[in-house]
């Protein structure tokens, strides 16, 4: 899912959006919060509230610039009745994952270890191998990125 994030700009307390306007914000939008230097001093206590309030978001006061970040996040209702599509995504994860273990194998020409699978791949730690590509797939020896 991508997300749209709408940039609020803080320059007085009043500016500060309600719990209930933030609340109404679909989980496909995400609000960055950035404070003036007049208000900067009230982030990390509006942060804290919001924190305390907004238990079904993701609330991110960030450490070094001026701002807040918010994300609604998935709720139980959701998930339960997404079920059956989040239990196909692990398992076609996991179908994934071991085509690309075998097509690794394969390319390295390796003996796959099938009780320690990661095991199979310690020898590529110490030589040339350990970083390649098998198709559009960037491997290392620990870890894969598509």
């Amino acid at each position: 899912m991508n997300r749209t994030t709408d940039i609020i700009t803080i320059n007085s307390v009043g500016q500060i959006p309600t719990l209930e306007l933030i609340r109404a914000i679909p989980r496909e939008r995400t609000l960055k919060l950035v404070f003036g230097n007049e208000v900067q001093k009230n982030r990390e206590s509006v942060g804290q509230k919001f924190k305390n309030e907004l238990l079904d978001f993701n609330v991110g006061i960030h450490l070094i610039e001026p701002e807040i970040n918010i994300a609604k996040l998935i709720t139980d209702k959701e998930i339960e009745n997404n079920q059956d599509f989040f239990e196909q995504c692990a398992k076609d994860y996991r179908q994934l994952g071991e085509e690309l273990l075998f097509k690794l194998v394969d390319k390295l020409d390796l003996k796959l270890n099938k009780y320690f699978p990661m095991e199979t791949f310690n020898d590529l730690k110490r030589d040339k191998r350990q970083i390649g590509k098998v198709e559009d797939w960037r491997y290392s020896a620990f870890v894969g990125v598509p």
